[in-house]
């Protein structure tokens, strides 16, 4: 993939955001740092997180059940960036 410069929105942004958590508790503060965050033609946000070389949920020695939970982690962390973005920008 070679992203069109004319979509970046932010390069390598620290995100932050405060999730609600019981009563008995302080709130919960995520941070973050996403690779990129792109516009994309209907105006929705698309996050890019970079890995450095192959992604391990793609390596096909790992056991089918293991690249699955990798790949489930990986979403997992797009969704949380994804989150924050939504808190930031309303």
């Amino acid at each position: 993939e070679t992203p069109d410069d004319e979509t970046l929105v932010e390069r390598e942004a620290w995100l932050e955001a405060t999730a609600k958590v019981p009563s008995s508790l302080p709130p919960l503060k995520v941070v973050g740092k996403v690779d990129r965050v792109d516009r994309e033609d209907d105006g929705s946000l698309r996050v890019v997180d970079y890995k450095t070389g192959q992604a391990a949920c793609e390596r096909p020695y790992y056991k089918e059940e293991l690249r699955k939970e990798l790949r489930e982690r990986a979403l997992f962390q797009l969704r949380v960036y994804a989150w924050m973005l939504s808190r930031r920008d309303g």
